[in-house]
């Protein structure tokens, strides 16, 4: 019952693409020409573009060989010019929000056109009615970035026009003072006359504008709040999802009714997030999967009103039933098999602490559904989670139970922290170094992860049942519904997730695969596996100079985020594996190595740059970094370096 003030998310711009990168697609460029006037040439095109791709390392992102591009040039050229289109038009954080002061400027602008990437409701999504004032499609475009277009260049080199175009608009109207001659102006030079795009403008001016200026009250209401007056409320989410209602910040957010989740919006995303998951991982494997691991949190689920929520129904074969007229969900029911893209799947959700007190009624809502649906008589094949239940049953049966706890124990499947706890465990095993292996993390995640809940139970110990059900899984998952977080931001999610892969090969599961689901834009959900995920990260904000100069800008602070971004891609290896030893001397290179970043951590934070040279040590000390050559050297130099720096600063402070 607290009054809790909300804040604005960061500044937005688009990741662009880091100097290693841009060299490459250049070539890729060089390569498309000379196919057209000087096709001879090729090879020789080929083998610079190759040497541009391996000094980059995005033959490990993509898989490719030197031999793709003799044997099938226009795909492998468009596969590459496809991934470097994503990565340059790809959202980012410029820099921290400073609470109480709204961006200014570039970053204003910016931050403009990519709260209106998606529609707001009615109003029309900015990015989508250029698009159509051109004559493209943007969702197509999106679909096949290293397509080519009719009248030349590629859907990618469009989305990026888009995005260039959107800005110059914003920047003429802002300059201009945003009048409404101003505006119809650009609307008839710049967009032949399109009343889709001018609408899009009148929203950004009228609405989504005066929204972020306000940003100020953040600063006004926390000394309302402090002084015991009143604080508006006001709705929270994700405002770069189509949501620019939740602005202004500053208010006391309230997010949603938990029983109206999933909502009916929700239902539709989430079945297209299991069809995603589901034909991705069939694509790599060759069947379908059995077994789910899904990491479920609160937060997302107040943002998207119960996305992941409604894909775990979807992939166990239920749906909700909501009530006429409250829109509440009263129960679920059975997704009939001629209706099924693929089996009734055995999903085990691993909810976090916070998940657990704000959405009871949907742990046993999950619960109900997987009853109901393991009660159902069906094809084994078509309903693996009524044969794993029987099977189960069968073995508790066994060992002497009785039947009311034999039903109990083996159907469930939604677990979390103890009652009042919260956590997974892990990061704290990583922060503190005790771990020997994986397996320690895994046991540790067993440990606290494994109680249970749903309908009459709260919280029971169940750490074997949760055993048995992290040793089967055939692949995890945890999504991620905005580009305003990802895996390396906190390491929260190397906790459940990671954790979560730990786990499996703590139970006797072995290495599983691993996803990150996409649902930034609601109407095409992606998965990528968590290694690539990682990658796709490197390439727009690990290594991209334009985020790291945005986080520069914030001295002290800057810098020990800086330092937590390593230590968040060290622990994700330390559970799951996904880095390789590229990334690692790539992290070297760019936050130790680099005269620029040295000097930069020794004027504010000298502990951030001890941080990042020990963490990297450890990693090489573990085997993670399992060739770091003479950079092993230097780090160890560095690290020596860096325990002066930092008794010259007490010292100094001192005096």
């Amino acid at each position: 019952y607290a009054c809790i003030l909300d804040h604005m998310i960061p500044a937005q711009t688009h990741a662009d693409l880091s100097e290693p990168l841009a060299r490459v697609e250049a070539q890729i460029e060089t390569a498309y020409f000379t196919a057209q006037e000087d096709p001879a040439k090729l090879p020789i095109v080929f083998d610079r573009l190759w040497e541009a791709i391996e000094a980059a390392h995005l033959d490990r992102d993509l898989g490719l060989t030197r031999a793709d591009f003799d044997r099938d040039a226009p795909g492998a050229l468009g596969r590459l010019h496809g991934y470097l289109s994503e990565i340059e038009v790809t959202a980012i954080n410029d820099g921290l929000h400073v609470f109480g002061r709204p961006p200014a400027g570039r970053r204003l602008l910016s931050t403009l056109v990519h709260l209106t990437r998606l529609p707001n409701g009615t109003a029309p999504s900015l990015w989508e009615a250029i698009a159509a004032a051109g004559g493209h499609d943007l969702l197509a475009l999106a679909d096949d970035p290293g397509g080519a277009l009719p009248g030349g260049g590629t859907k990618g080199q469009a989305i990026a026009r888009i995005i260039e175009t959107a800005e110059a608009a914003l920047a003429a109207l802002d300059a201009a003072g945003w009048s409404d001659a101003a505006l119809d102006s650009a609307v008839a030079e710049r967009f032949d006359g399109s009343i889709r795009v001018a609408r899009a403008l009148r929203f950004v001016r009228d609405d989504v504008r005066p929204r972020l200026l306000a940003t100020t009250d953040e600063l006004d209401h926390a000394a309302r709040g402090l002084a015991g007056r009143f604080v508006p409320p006001g709705p929270g989410g994700a405002p770069t999802r189509g949501t620019v209602d939740v602005l202004p910040t500053g208010r006391n957010f309230y997010s949603i009714d938990p029983l109206k989740i999933p909502s009916a919006e929700a239902w539709v995303c989430g079945q297209a997030m299991g069809d995603a998951l589901v034909e991705r991982y069939r694509a790599d494997h060759g069947r379908w999967p059995e077994q789910i691991g899904m990491v479920l949190w609160s937060s997302p689920t107040m943002r998207t009103r119960g996305d992941d929520v409604a894909q775990i129904l979807y992939l166990i074969g239920a749906r909700p039933v909501w009530e006429a007229g409250s829109g509440r969900v009263g129960g679920v029911e059975p997704i009939p098999l001629e209706e099924r893209r693929f089996p009734r799947l055995d999903v085990t959700v691993r909810a976090s602490g916070l998940f657990r007190d704000t959405f009871p009624n949907v742990m046993e809502l999950i619960d109900a559904a997987t009853r109901m649906v393991a009660a159902l008589t069906e094809p084994p094949d078509w309903n693996p989670l009524a044969r794993n239940v029987a099977a189960e049953i069968a073995e508790l049966r066994a060992a002497g139970l009785d039947e009311a706890e034999i039903a109990r124990r083996a159907g469930v499947r939604v677990f979390s922290d103890p009652p009042g706890c919260y956590g997974a465990g892990v990061n704290a095993l990583l922060r503190d170094g005790g771990w020997e292996t994986a397996a320690d993390l895994g046991e540790i995640y067993l440990h606290w992860g494994g109680h249970a809940y749903g309908a009459g139970v709260y919280g029971e110990d169940r750490r074997d049942s949760f055993r048995r059900r992290m040793g089967a899984l055939d692949l995890t998952v945890k999504n991620s519904d905005t580009r305003e977080h990802d895996i390396f931001v906190s390491d929260d999610y190397n906790a459940y997730h990671g954790g979560m892969n730990a786990a499996v090969r703590a139970a006797g599961g072995g290495a599983v695969a691993s996803y990150t689901g996409d649902a930034n834009d609601p109407r095409r959900p992606r998965v990528r596996s968590t290694a690539e995920e990682g990658r796709f990260i490197f390439r727009t904000r690990v290594l991209n100079p334009k985020w790291i100069e945005g986080m520069m800008r914030h001295g002290y602070k800057g810098a020990g985020d800086l330092a937590k971004l390593v230590e968040y891609c060290f622990q994700w290896d330390a559970t799951s594996t996904i880095l390789e030893d590229w990334q690692y001397a790539e992290l070297a290179r760019t936050y130790a190595f680099d005269p620029k970043m040295r000097d930069f951590f020794a004027r504010h934070n000298p502990h951030a740059l001890h941080t990042i040279t020990e963490r990297l040590l450890e990693a090489i000390g573990r085997g993670l970094w399992a060739e770091p050559g003479a950079d092993r050297d230097r780090l160890e130099a560095l690290f020596l370096d860096s325990e002066g720096l930092i008794e010259d600063s007490l010292s100094g402070e001192a005096s």
